[in-house]
């Protein structure tokens, strides 16, 4: 109601401020107090008739109404000569609204509206909430509440009722006007400043001209089941009019009856466009027979405005027959499907029955014949179902109107007994955020529906559902934990046509999970070495994803980081370092590498130290020739001029022992023995190290001269 009333209040200040003065024309014919409008106010219409001015007003607010009822209305008249207001009169002082006993004198005994109107100003609010005394908050609401209801029906009736409206003191008729004149009203309330400050109204007004009758705005119309709805422009229509009359002829416009006996007041509307558009609803009695209908608009002096142009409805039948039920399908054979029905009411206007068929249960469902069954019909057999589809029926009852009414979808199983083959080509692969892809080659069964797939942790758990529903695609993507002990997951899928029957499943897809914890480090559990060999013993690693183990060595006093000495297999638990000198220390450390590349902490090394026997290398390469003219005999080797002194060479000459022949500087590679003799010559070689040791004397090489 609260927001009835601001509309109602809207209205009136839009319609009445284009009789009240501005503030710029306020100016010009120096009116006093023309300055920025204040909260309460009072609205004023002025009309010329000819014979005299009408003068309307209200209030915008409830509170100033009840005070100006109280204190009465004043009204004073000025002429505007020359752009000046002169000839100041008051026309009426302290206007009130009829006390009870003149309402009582002034009207019949069956004016209900001036009961009404009795009741609004003079009534008791007999509210039972309002026991609780007039200082509590809801009693203050209550009160306020019931103002605002009186002071909007009290404005209705004004507008509505002209007799009505000068007994409420809201209209005054002056009758001592002169033609071709201009005139300013003053209309004003003495009340006290200090209770309330509220604006004077101004009005000027022209007794030139009769204000012709304001025109109704166009109407449009929506034609339904025996009624129709009326709408038109709220906003333009507010500012003439506050009620409606609408009138229909049922004889081509020859004759009106009001339809309504209240003028028409649109109370509330929930439509989207409520705030743009007055809507008017009326039944009628027949559909198919031509109405016209007329709309008069009542403004604010209750006339009645020009009437709408005549508008020519006719009702149509919207309502459909009955509903068939008990619907049945059954796939009899191969394509064939016989639909059964039934309907208890068969309507007058009720003509046949339509099969509509489609692969989904939201449609659109293709009508299976031409035309319709006839109203007897209560099955119908379907020769051209999918037959590896989904087939849902409807059946719709139709009238002579065109109206159907549409059965529930029903669903035949169609009798397929061959499930899809299992799916194969499973492949995929898991990131490292954890995201699995797979895909799989797709089945080529015509009635294939589509995918499920499923998932286990390990290759003996039951395998279960990951899929909400079925995939219409060989594609499906899931996301799994990596921070967990299982390192693999194992997948299956499984296809099924449209009659759910499943396929086997497929082959298990095992993945590997990415791979972010290192394995445990191996363990060294012995080691041995002599002067020229360490042989190093450990446990390998635990971890079973291990693929590669790594040996370092540091020599002391030489390397200052790990080298990478040699990479083994996971299996192995020795290695021999043959690469070693005596009496230098060596440090060994072992690291794991698994299959995705993570290394494991290095193992705890250990120290080794091979000792020094004294014997040392032989030389290398040593090979026995002739010089080139077959004379002599050439000897040619190998050997470290670091850390050897001195080559010593042995030779044995047919029987005779082996002796010593000569001792060379270690930089020298080569020796020419002169000897004169023939036969069999025999030599050996050894080394003398700086450091005090010395090779084995080395294998015989044999020569013919």
């Amino acid at each position: 109601m609260k927001k009835l009333l601001l509309l109602f209040l809207l209205g009136y200040q839009v319609a009445f401020s284009q009789t009240i003065i501005t503030q710029e024309k306020a100016k010009k014919i120096k009116i006093p107090e023309a300055k920025k409008p204040s909260k309460y106010q009072i609205l004023a219409k002025a009309k010329y008739y000819g014979d005299s001015v009408v003068l309307r007003w209200s209030a915008n607010d409830a509170v100033l109404w009840q005070l100006a009822k109280e204190k009465g209305v004043n009204i004073e008249r000025f002429e505007v000569i020359d752009g000046e207001l002169k000839n100041q009169i008051q026309i009426v002082k302290q206007l009130k609204p009829w006390s009870l006993a003149e309402w009582k004198r002034n009207c019949k005994r069956e004016d209900t509206t001036a009961a009404v109107i009795a009741q609004l100003l003079y009534g008791v609010n007999k509210d039972p909430n309002n026991a609780t005394g007039t200082g509590s908050m809801d009693a203050i609401i209550n009160q306020r509440y019931d103002m605002d209801n009186r002071f909007f029906m009290v404005n209705m009736m004004a507008a509505w009722h002209p007799f009505h409206a000068k007994g409420l003191a809201l209209r005054f008729v002056d009758k001592t006007i002169k033609k071709n004149q201009r005139y300013v009203y003053q209309i004003s309330s003495p009340i006290d400043p200090k209770i309330m400050k509220a604006d004077t109204g101004y009005l000027l007004v022209k007794t030139s001209q009769i204000e012709p009758l304001e025109k109704m705005l166009p109407v449009e119309t929506e034609i339904g089941d025996k009624m129709v709805k009326f709408k038109w422009n709220k906003l333009l229509s507010d500012i003439n009019f506050t009620g409606y009359f609408y009138e229909r002829s049922a004889d081509n416009g020859k004759t009106f009856r009001r339809i309504n006996k209240k003028p028409y007041l649109q109370l509330s509307n929930k439509e989207k466009d409520a705030d743009d558009y007055i809507t008017l609803v009326d039944s009628l009695p027949e559909n198919y027979k031509k109405y016209i209908y007329r709309i008069v608009g009542i403004n604010h002096f209750g006339d009645l405005s020009e009437y709408s142009t005549n508008i020519l409805v006719m009702g149509v039948d919207l309502t459909p027959p009955s509903q068939v039920f008990n619907l049945r399908t059954e796939n009899t054979s191969g394509s064939k499907v016989k639909i059964t029905w039934q309907k208890k009411q068969k309507e007058s206007d009720f003509i046949g029955y339509v099969i509509g068929r489609s692969q989904s249960i939201k449609g659109p469902f293709e009508p299976l014949q031409k035309q319709f069954l006839p109203i007897s019909a209560a099955e119908f057999t379907d020769e051209k179902a999918e037959p590896y589809g989904t087939n849902y029926y409807v059946v719709s009852a139709i009238d002579t109107a065109g109206n159907a009414a549409i059965s529930l979808p029903a669903y035949v199983v169609m009798k397929d007994e061959a499930a899809p083959i299992k799916p194969t080509g499973l492949k995929g692969s898991i990131d490292s955020a954890g995201i699995v892809k797979i895909q799989w080659s797709k089945n080529n069964e015509p009635d294939l529906l589509g995918y499920m797939v499923y998932k286990a942790n390990a290759i003996d758990h039951v395998f279960t559902p990951i899929t909400t529903g079925f995939l219409a695609d060989e594609f499906f993507a899931d996301s799994i934990t990596l921070r967990s002990l299982t390192k693999k997951i194992y997948y299956r899928v499984v296809a099924f046509d449209k009659s759910r029957r499943a396929s086997p499943y497929s082959e298990t897809l095992e993945l590997k999970k990415p791979d972010f914890i290192p394995p445990v480090s191996p363990v060294f559990d012995g080691f041995s070495v002599s002067d020229s060999t360490a042989t190093l013993h450990w446990v390998p690693s635990s971890s079973e994803d291990v693929k590669t183990q790594i040996v370092y060595r540091k020599e002391e006093g030489k390397d200052l980081e790990w080298r990478e000495l040699t990479r083994l297999d996971a299996k192995k638990n020795s290695y021999i370092d043959k690469n070693v000198l005596p009496k230098h220390r060596y440090s060994y450390a072992l690291v794991a590498m698994d299959d995705s590349q993570l290394l494991s902490e290095k193992s705890f090394p250990i120290e080794v130290k091979p000792y020094d026997s004294g014997v040392r290398r032989g030389v290398q390469n040593l090979k026995v020739t002739k010089t080139t003219d077959g004379k002599l005999i050439l000897l040619t080797w190998n050997v470290n001029s670091v850390t050897t002194n001195r080559i010593l060479i042995y030779r044995k000459i047919n029987q005779s022992g082996l002796v010593l022949v000569e001792g060379l500087p270690s930089t020298t590679s080569q020796f020419i023995d002169k000897s004169a003799q023939t036969g069999k010559f025999q030599y050996a070689l050894k080394v003398l190290y700086k450091d005090g040791g010395e090779s084995l004397l080395g294998d015989l090489v044999s020569i013919q001269k």
